[in-house]
């Protein structure tokens, strides 16, 4: 009995992952945006990031919007890098729903794909990978021909474009610095999908020439010393993070996204009302003068 406790707390002791919301705001210090479990399959494209604006998972998105809006209403924050510890950890998932939800209270956004080495967003917004950011940093496109609209009204995106043998150098560019300071003044903002920090270099590099960046964690693969020198890489190279997007999927019941904003999905509030099954409420009661009551 006494060895199986040991192991167990042995075991608990080296896995070094989060066990709660709790325990993660802790260590990064950083403000929750909010908190998303399954999200809609890449394969799906644009409809699946559509329909997810129907889901409760849209709370997160709306809850990270409303922190983040007076920022970005009085210009302090114009351009913001989406990153994460690992590969898999849901980024470009996050930052293409995040472009949506802000579209839809009238802002112009545009999605910039710079993971040059394993870029996605093209997939989410069912557009071509050609003709993007690369093409743009190398000379061979003007910027407004690299840019792309989607089905989503107020939403564009500048793809990774034709694929490149030397990314974190095109992304070390003056012309890097160029190209967002355009964006930023025709944008009401741009959201950049970075890759992983722990991954490559290229996100450490482009973190600081933006205005802030959020961290996607994905609390059921990634490790506490990850979360931690992720950041500690990104304050080294001078880059600020605004806050922490919360991947629950596949995670523990402490990170069980049963409570909060997602009870009103399942309560009385946001169930569709049927006028054949409704039944008529009880008249109220009123006190004549005479001090009977009637209905």
């Amino acid at each position: 009995l006494f060895s199986g406790l040991f192991l167990a707390v042995a075991n608990d002791v080296r896995d070094g992952r989060f066990r709660s919301a709790a325990e993660l705001d802790e260590a990064i210090g950083l403000p929750s945006l909010g908190r998303v479990g399954k999200l809609n399959s890449i394969n799906q494209g644009i409809k699946g990031l559509i329909a997810t604006e129907l889901s409760p998972d849209a709370e997160a998105f709306r809850l990270g919007r409303t922190m983040l809006l007076p920022d970005i209403r009085n210009g302090n924050v114009r351009a913001i890098g989406f990153t994460s510890p690992m590969q898999g950890d849901g980024k470009s998932t996050v930052v293409s729903n995040f472009a949506v939800s802000f579209s839809q209270i009238g802002l112009k956004v545009l999605v910039i794909d710079a993971d040059l080495r394993r870029p996605s967003a093209h997939r989410y917004f069912s557009l071509g990978k050609e003709d993007g950011l690369c093409d743009v940093l190398e000379g061979r496109l003007e910027i407004p021909e690299a840019i792309k609209s989607t089905e989503a009204d107020n939403v564009f995106v500048m793809t990774s474009g034709s694929s490149s043998q030397t990314p974190a150098e095109l992304l070390q560019s003056q012309r890097l610095d160029e190209v967002l300071a355009v964006l930023k003044e025709d944008y009401d903002l741009v959201l950049v999908d970075l890759p992983p920090v722990l991954a490559v270099s290229d996100p450490v590099v482009v973190m600081p020439r933006l205005d802030g960046g959020i961290l996607v964690v994905k609390v059921a693969n990634v490790r506490r010393d990850e979360v931690v020198n992720t950041l500690r890489r990104i304050g080294s190279s001078g880059g600020e993070m605004l806050g922490c997007m919360l991947n629950a999927f596949g995670a523990g019941k402490k990170f069980d996204s049963d409570g909060g904003y997602y009870g009103y999905y399942k309560s009385d509030y946001t169930r569709p009302s049927s006028s054949t099954t409704r039944q008529s409420a009880p008249k109220a009661a009123t006190i004549s003068s005479n001090g009977r009551v009637a209905e």
